[in-house]
């Protein structure tokens, strides 16, 4: 028996939609505790997505979530009152891909650039004692530290996808030891989506 072609797209389309977890409550809780046993929910949580404040419960936070698939999901970050944060408190910080526009990622490229500043000689250097530089991921794989200036350098704003740059103390243990000056995380055009990222400021 032939299947119509008709009804064959309509299948891949349900499966497709089917397949594409939708981001909920529990899900950002599971993803920030797999990676900080310390972390719990609270009553009254602020939850900043894409730049906009909703506080936990809310339905307009339900909605907000109901519409974002867990694959276009960039970061999720649990800020413990980040010195630069305009919020106060502690709030999760959800991004997702797509949404930002040449002058962001403009400004973001030249934070990152300027908060840089350590100057290695060779490959085989290990991290300075006095390190200022954060961490960099470059599409979701970290870059060796003696490599973070040069290739940004060579980054081009045409060739961005995605930034995020959080210039605050995150845990060495999970992501090494200039975690504590922050993380910076760039994904370039035609880059395939990585899976549910989540990293977490230290306590």
């Amino acid at each position: 028996m032939k299947v119509p072609l008709v009804a064959m797209l309509l299948i891949s389309i349900l499966i497709k939609s089917y397949a594409q977890q939708k981001l909920t409550l529990e899900y950002i809780d599971t993803a920030l505790a797999r990676n900080d046993t310390t972390y719990r929910p609270m009553p009254n949580m602020l939850y900043v997505i894409d730049g906009v404040p909703y506080v936990k419960p809310d339905d307009e936070l339900a909605a907000a979530l109901s519409k974002i698939a867990t694959e276009r999901v960039m970061d999720i970050v649990f800020s413990k009152s980040a010195p630069t944060d305009c919020y106060g408190g502690d709030y999760v910080i959800i991004n997702t891909f797509g949404k930002q526009t040449t002058p962001t990622k403009t400004k973001y490229l030249q934070m990152a650039k300027m908060a840089f500043k350590d100057k290695y000689h060779g490959f085989s250097q290990h991290i300075l004692p006095t390190s200022q530089d954060p961490v960099l991921f470059l599409n979701d794989r970290p870059v060796h530290h003696t490599e973070c200036s040069e290739v940004l350098k060579k980054l081009k704003i045409r060739d961005i996808k995605d930034m995020s740059v959080y210039l605050w103390p995150f845990s060495q243990a999970y992501l090494g030891q200039n975690a504590k000056n922050g993380v910076v995380k760039i994904w370039q055009q035609k880059q395939a989506a990585p899976k549910l990222p989540s990293i977490k400021p230290e306590i």
